[in-house]
């Protein structure tokens, strides 16, 4: 199985079935592929048909290998929760106000950079299979002044896992719906964006920071 991403550079990820562990690869674009799976190291060029084991597909990903971690088996991971420490990130809103106005039926887009910066990986829904222990951007609505009752909650999932130092852009959709999917009516609210490791806790509540947004839902 592989992951990667059309820019550049790109990531890679290598699951070799033998030794049932994950590899991350750092990869640059390059015009040929060739060499084998089992023999993946820096500067090896990889081909669909050789990630994707028992695949007839032979084009080429467009990937060459520059740099391999051995990560964790996701097993490891499994309900496990972070420590304190683990849960510290750096977030930046794309967008320079946080004071937004927007149609009660309509949706906004937001772009956020999510950064881990504290000393250990944050596992994801893709490398766990299971929501459980998975880390994700969440977004939470309140009405203005009352942040104790939340009026809904939302998911942005990441990518993948998120390594130390390592960053990820996320698109989010804000839609003024309660937790019934019934549209919110218009007024003042908050709206919060900050990471969650399911069923564990939001990070703002082990003291890390959080976006908050002011948001004023209108009726067209």
């Amino acid at each position: 199985m592989a992951v990667w991403r059309a820019s550049t550079p790109t990531k890679v990820r290598v699951k070799q079935n033998r030794l049932k562990e994950w590899f991350s690869c750092q990869a640059i674009t390059a015009p040929r592929m060739t060499g084998t799976t089992e023999a993946v190291k820096k500067g090896a060029r990889i081909s669909a048909s050789q990630i994707f084991k028992g695949t007839e597909d032979h084009r080429s990903l467009g990937v060459k290998v520059k740099e391999i971690r051995l990560m964790e088996d996701s097993s490891r991971w499994s309900g496990k929760a972070l420590s304190n420490k683990g849960f510290r990130s750096k977030l930046i809103l794309g967008e320079k106000r946080t004071d937004l106005s927007m149609s009660s039926k309509r949706t906004a887009t937001l772009n956020v950079l999510c950064e881990n910066i504290s000393k250990e990986p944050w596992p994801s829904f893709v490398d766990l299979e299971e929501t459980k222990g998975a880390v994700r951007l969440g977004i939470l609505w309140f009405k203005k002044g009352e942040t104790e009752k939340r009026l809904s909650e939302d998911r942005v999932e990441m990518p993948q896992a998120l390594f130390p130092g390592e960053s990820v852009e996320l698109d989010i959709q804000l839609k003024p719906q309660g937790h019934d999917g019934k549209v919110l009516p218009p007024g003042d609210y908050e709206v919060w964006i900050g990471p969650v490791q399911e069923q564990v806790a939001w990070f703002y509540e082990k003291g890390d920071e959080v976006i908050k947004l002011q948001v004023k839902v209108k009726d067209d």
